[in-house]
C-alpha cells in the first residue's frame, strides 16, 4: 500500500529558495518580468527584423555601387582597396534608411505569422491582452 508522504511547509520554502538560487547573475526583476511569451515574440521579431535590415541594406548598397562607383571603377579611377573603403563609408548612410524599413518589415511579418497560425487568438483566449502582445514588440 502506497502512502503519501507529507512534507512540512518549511521544506517547500527551502526547495523554492534552492531553485531561485539558480538564477544568480540575472537581475530578479528583469528576469521575472520577461516571460516565455515575451521572449518568444521578441526572438521571432528580432530574427526577422535583422534579416529585413540586411536585405534592405544590400539592396541600397547595390544601387549605390551601380549608380556611383561602377563608372569610376570601369574608367580605372578607382582601385580595389579604395572601392571597398568607399563601400564601408557608405554603410552608415544606408543604415539610416534600412533600419526603420527592416524593423517595420520584421514586425509586420512576425505579427502576420502569429495571426495566420492563430496564435494571437490563443493568446487572447488565455487572457493576454493585445496591449501586452504588442508591448513586447514596442520594447524592441
Amino acid at each position: 500500500m502506497l502512502t503519501a508522504t507529507r512534507y512540512p511547509l518549511s521544506l517547500a520554502v527551502e526547495d523554492r529558495q534552492a531553485t531561485s538560487d539558480l538564477n544568480i547573475g540575472r537581475p530578479a526583476q528583469v528576469y521575472d518580468s520577461v516571460t516565455l511569451f515575451h521572449r518568444y515574440i521578441l526572438r521571432g521579431t528580432l530574427m526577422t527584423s535583422l534579416a529585413g535590415i540586411a536585405m534592405f541594406a544590400f539592396l541600397l548598397l547595390a544601387g549605390v555601387i551601380v549608380k556611383e562607383m561602377l563608372d569610376m571603377a570601369a574608367e580605372g579611377h578607382l582601385t580595389i582597396p579604395v572601392f571597398f573603403r568607399l563601400i564601408q563609408l557608405k554603410f552608415p548612410d544606408l543604415f539610416v534608411y534600412a533600419l526603420p524599413v527592416g524593423l517595420m518589415t520584421g514586425i509586420l511579418l512576425t505579427m502576420g505569422r502569429l495571426s495566420a497560425q492563430h496564435e494571437v487568438t490563443a493568446f487572447r483566449s488565455s487572457g493576454i491582452s493585445v496591449f501586452r502582445i504588442s508591448g513586447s514588440v514596442i520594447a524592441l
